[in-house]
């Protein structure tokens, strides 16, 4: 028989590329805009300081190269996520469910993940951030979260 499954997601370097050079894009936007319609430019300005300030969380989520996660399926289907920094020490640890507006294509899966605090985590899950099997597991398991209900899903040893 087999055991719990742990799922390891790691930072995607993939998704820190992408983010970045849309941050560079609209930097090279701004300044484009301040040097060709000069006192106009300043509500592009503003509504980008907006957009940064607003997303903060969700960018610094994206660049934290010392934390990593740790999804842990049980054999009655219940979720744990467990935070880690690099050395190993852990940050928390909570139950979560997965919410049915996660998603999962061919090389990216969108977690929406609840916890019982009431938390809700977003993560977007490319295939760098773990193993390919795992990957996998990950599309199988968010494939068929949505399309049964949670108390069947599936059994951990078919993943």
């Amino acid at each position: 028989m087999r055991t719990d499954l742990k799922i390891v997601i790691r930072p995607s370097r993939q998704l820190r590329f992408a983010v970045a050079s849309m941050l560079f894009l609209c930097l090279w936007t701004l300044v484009y805009l301040v040097i060709t319609w000069g006192i106009y430019s300043a509500v592009a300005v503003f509504a980008l300081l907006v957009v940064v300030v607003w997303s903060w969380r969700d960018l610094q989520q994206v660049f934290a190269s010392d934390l990593y996660l740790e999804l842990l399926i049980r054999r009655d289907f219940s979720l744990q996520i467990t935070e880690f920094l690099a050395d190993g020490k852990l940050i928390s640890t909570q139950e979560v469910s997965l919410q049915p507006n996660s998603r999962a294509w061919s090389h990216f899966v969108s977690l929406h993940l609840r916890g019982s605090s009431g938390r809700v985590l977003n993560l977007s899950v490319l295939p760098d951030s773990m193993q390919p099997q795992d990957f996998r597991r990950m599309k199988v398991l968010v494939r068929f979260a949505r399309q049964r209900p949670s108390s069947n899903i599936l059994a951990v040893n078919q993943l």
